[in-house]
C-alpha cells in the first residue's frame, strides 16, 4: 500500500501485485442483513483478480444454505478463491473450516499448526450436519420459504410507516425499522420495542445494525410455523408504534 499526500486530502494506491486478498461477505450479516447489487459482488471479483488479489468469501453467517444457496456467494455466479465456513457447520459443536483450491493450500509441511485442528467430535458434528443439510433438502426450503416470507413481508412493509424496507435471500431477511418513509431515519428506539414485544407473545428476534431486525429461523421451519411467527412479528409492530 503506498500513500501519497496532496494538500489536505490523502489518497492511498495499491499498484498491482501489492495487495494479498479482498475480503467480502455475500450478505452483510451483523450490519443489517444487507444484499449488493450483483454487479458490486462481480465488480470486486474482477478487482481482486485484475490486483492479483485472492477473493476470500466469509460464508460463517451466510453459508450452509442459509441463504437458498451452500455458499450465499452462489446467489451471485461468482466463483471466490478461499471460503471460510463456520457456525451451522458444526450443528451445535464449535468448528471452523477454511476450503480453497489445492493451489493455494498446497503448503509445506509444518508451515502451519493449529492447536484445536482436526478435533474428533467437532469434525464428527460437521460431516453428520452436512449430511443432514443435504438430506433435507434444507436449500430447497430456504429458499421456497424464503419467497413466501419476502411476499409476506412486503405486504406489511406497504401497511406500516416504520417499515422502511425488507430485504434478503432464502431465510437471511432483514427489516429496516424507520421514523417514516420520506426520510428513512433510522428507529431503533421502536426496533427495540418490537423485539421486546415479540419475545412477550414467545417469539425471539435478534437485531442486526443500527436499526434492522433479522429473521433467521431455524432451515427445518415449515411453512405453517413461518407465518406464525410473522403473525407475532406484525402484532408487535402495531402494538409498537
Amino acid at each position: 500500500m503506498v500513500e501519497s499526500r496532496c494538500t489536505s486530502q490523502a489518497q492511498r494506491v495499491t499498484s498491482r501485485g501489492d495487495g494479498a486478498a479482498g475480503f467480502l461477505e455475500p450478505v452483510h450479516g451483523e450490519g443489517g442483513y444487507i444484499v449488493p447489487p450483483i454487479t458490486f459482488v462481480k465488480g470486486v471479483r474482477k478487482l481482486c483478480t485484475e490486483y492479483g488479489a485472492l477473493l476470500c468469501d466469509d460464508e460463517v453467517q451466510a453459508g450452509c444454505f442459509r441463504a437458498g444457496e451452500f455458499l450465499a456467494i452462489n446467489n451471485f455466479g461468482v466463483k471466490p478463491d478461499v471460503v471460510s465456513l463456520s457456525k451451522a457447520i458444526g450443528g451445535g459443536i464449535p468448528l471452523g473450516a477454511t476450503v480453497s483450491t489445492k493451489k493455494i493450500m498446497d503448503w509445506v509441511t509444518g508451515s502451519h499448526a493449529n492447536t484445536f485442528g482436526g478435533n474428533l467430535l467437532a469434525c464428527a458434528a460437521g460431516i453428520a450436519s452436512l449430511t443432514f443439510m443435504k438430506k433435507k433438502k434444507l436449500g430447497h426450503n430456504a429458499k421456497q420459504l424464503g419467497i413466501v416470507a419476502m411476499k409476506r413481508l412486503n405486504e406489511l412493509k406497504e401497511r406500516y410507516e416504520i417499515v422502511g424496507d425488507v430485504r434478503g435471500l432464502g431465510l437471511m431477511i432483514g427489516i429496516e425499522i424507520v421514523k417514516d418513509k420520506r426520510t428513512r431515519k433510522p428507529n431503533p428506539a421502536t426496533r427495540q420495542a418490537i423485539l421486546c414485544k415479540a419475545s412477550e407473545k414467545g417469539l425471539i428476534l435478534l437485531p442486526a445494525g443500527e436499526n434492522s431486525i433479522r429473521i433467521c429461523p431455524p432451515l427445518v421451519i415449515n411453512k405453517s410455523q413461518l407465518m406464525t411467527g410473522i403473525d407475532i412479528i406484525e402484532d408487535a409492530i402495531r402494538e409498537a408504534i
